[in-house]
C-alpha cells in the first residue's frame, strides 16, 4: 500500500507480484484485498480530492512487464460493493488473451466485470 500525492490528485496503490490464478485459456487474474481501514482511508482521500484514484499494479508471472489499472471513485466503490464493512472487500483484475483488462470484486460478479475508465480523468 502506497499513497502518492501529485498536487491536484492522490493515487493510492496496491501491488501484486504475480497472478493469483492463470487459466488454461491464457487468462490471468490478480487479486487485491482491502482491510476496512484501507477502504476508509481511500474513501477519505477521494472525498478530499476529486482526482483521487486507486492504482492496481499487476506483475506478470514471467517477470516481463505487467499491467496497471486506475480506478476512479465510482469504479472503486462499485467493485468493493455496498455493505463492505467487515466483509473482506476485494477487487480482481482479469486479463484474457486479446482482451482489455476487466475488473470485478465483492460488488461486481465476474460475469459483470467491466473495463475501467479511471485513467481518463488523470489525462484530461
Amino acid at each position: 500500500m502506497n499513497i502518492i500525492y501529485y498536487g491536484e490528485f492522490i493515487i493510492y496503490s496496491k501491488y501484486s507480484s504475480r497472478p493469483s490464478s492463470k487459466g488454461k485459456n491464457k487468462s490471468s487474474t490478480w487479486s487485491y484485498t482491502f482491510t476496512n481501514a484501507e477502504v476508509d482511508k481511500v474513501r477519505g482521500y477521494m472525498k478530499d480530492s476529486e482526482r483521487s484514484h486507486v492504482a492496481l499494479i499487476s506483475k506478470n508471472a514471467n517477470n516481463i512487464g505487467g499491467e496497471l489499472v486506475l480506478l476512479n471513485e465510482e469504479e472503486f466503490l462499485k467493485c468493493i460493493g455496498d455493505g463492505w464493512n467487515g466483509e473482506y472487500p476485494y477487487i480482481n483484475v482479469m486479463k484474457k488473451k486479446n482482451y482489455q483488462l476487466r475488473v470485478y470484486g465483492r460488488g461486481v460478479s465476474r460475469d459483470e466485470a467491466f473495463i475501467p475508465k479511471g485513467y481518463e480523468s488523470i489525462v484530461e
